[in-house]
């Protein structure tokens, strides 16, 4: 049997934003995430205590992610409680990254949340159940976009 993480009362949080690629990065994405998490916070009563922000940063590794990395780091010396991001891809995009970090994060007591997935980060059975789904379907698109971008160089070829 699995037990459920025991998670802190979440008082404080770091918002996570990511977009993939530097032209995204020039555009709304990160500051629609920022808005859109920091309303949640507010509604919450949460205070915001960092925003870490990885601007052209593919999801398919923390490799490359330096604010990722900062954020695991000091969540490891119990900075805040929880971490926000717009969509759980957001996070990570391989299973692994996803578990290892995630499962990191769960020991320290601090939770992963997702604005657009609202069971990710509960310690239920069903939240449970659909945080690895989710997980899951991050892998999934991370695969079938490499795919189509595959496809696509060699028709243009």
């Amino acid at each position: 049997m699995i037990s459920a993480p025991k998670y802190r009362d979440i008082k404080r949080v770091a918002l996570y934003l990511r977009v993939s690629t530097k032209e995204q990065a020039k555009g709304y994405s990160l500051d629609s995430q920022r808005e859109a998490l920091s309303e949640w916070a507010e509604d919450q009563g949460w205070q915001i205590s960092v925003i870490y922000e990885d601007p052209g940063a593919s999801g398919t590794t923390v490799e490359g992610r330096l604010k990722f990395k900062e954020m695991i780091a000091r969540a490891q010396m119990d900075e805040f409680d929880a971490v926000l991001v717009l969509m759980n891809d957001r996070f990570a995009r391989p299973r692994r990254d996803a578990v290892v970090y995630k499962d990191l994060l769960k020991g320290r007591g601090v939770r992963v949340l997702s604005r657009t997935e609202p069971a990710v980060g509960d310690a239920s059975p069903a939240g449970f159940m659909m945080e690895g789904m989710s997980d899951v379907w991050a892998a999934y698109y991370s695969v079938q976009l490499s795919e189509n971008v595959s496809r696509g160089k060699a028709a243009r070829v």
